[in-house]
């Protein structure tokens, strides 16, 4: 997650993909500002990504002038510094379909990525359907309540989990959320809304300053969860 980047973190993956968007004048989205700052900065050593391999899909609409220019651009960068190409950078039209972008690219990924074409094998390299099944062994999943509950992360090297962002939230209750657009659609993410807060029993978020920003994490369905 590039909201989560830090180069020794980046540099410790054997292989990345990553989806990028345009926003603006060509520029990075917000939650990929200092990964492109880094990439784009020329101080950073040409060959700090030898060894790694990468893969990038990019975001964007034809109607804009600067469409897929951040694809573009940090597809360059990681090669400029040393990363193998492992596959094509695939291009994302939101003018036509870019749903149907995104499968065609992904079909072609896996057999570039995955040895024998993507097919399955054991560690000797005989097709799973050939193997004879071997058990994995005991396996446990823990479950953590809270942040004290993850594994410790070692000096410099910050865990790479989107999902610790729901550790560190606090809640609170909302009183009342208003729509603003005149004509929502929520199909095509056209809605905005006015959300009020009672922050009276959430001490971390009182301390909010006035224009800062807010993260609003959902809650997970139930069914999800149960289902997981």
């Amino acid at each position: 997650d590039l909201e989560c980047f830090s180069p020794e973190v980046f540099l410790s993956h054997k292989l990345v993909l990553l989806v990028v968007a345009t926003t603006g004048e060509g520029d990075p989205t917000d939650n990929a500002v200092n990964f492109h700052r880094w990439a784009s900065d020329p101080s950073t050593p040409k060959d700090v990504l030898a060894g790694i391999q990468f893969a990038v899909f990019g975001l964007g609409d034809r109607n804009y002038a600067h469409f897929n220019h951040m694809g573009e651009l940090t597809d360059g960068n990681l090669e400029r510094l040393g990363a193998s190409r492992a596959f094509a950078r695939g291009i994302g039209d939101d003018a036509d379909d870019i749903v149907e972008d995104f499968r065609k690219w992904k079909e072609g990924l896996w057999p570039a990525l995955l040895p024998n074409g993507g097919a399955a094998v054991d560690a000797s390299g005989v097709p799973v359907g050939n193997a004879v099944a071997k058990p994995l062994g005991q396996l446990s999943l823990h479950m953590a309540a809270s942040v004290s509950g993850l594994p410790a992360e070692a000096p410099g090297r910050p865990a790479d989990v989107p999902a610790k962002f729901f550790f560190q939230a606090d809640r609170a209750r909302v009183l009342a959320v208003t729509e603003l657009r005149q004509a929502p659609d929520l199909d095509e993410g056209l809605s905005t809304v006015h959300v009020e807060l009672d922050l009276g029993n959430s001490p971390a978020l009182e301390s909010v300053a006035d224009g800062g920003n807010l993260e609003l994490l959902p809650e997970n369905d139930p069914a999800d969860i149960v289902a997981i």
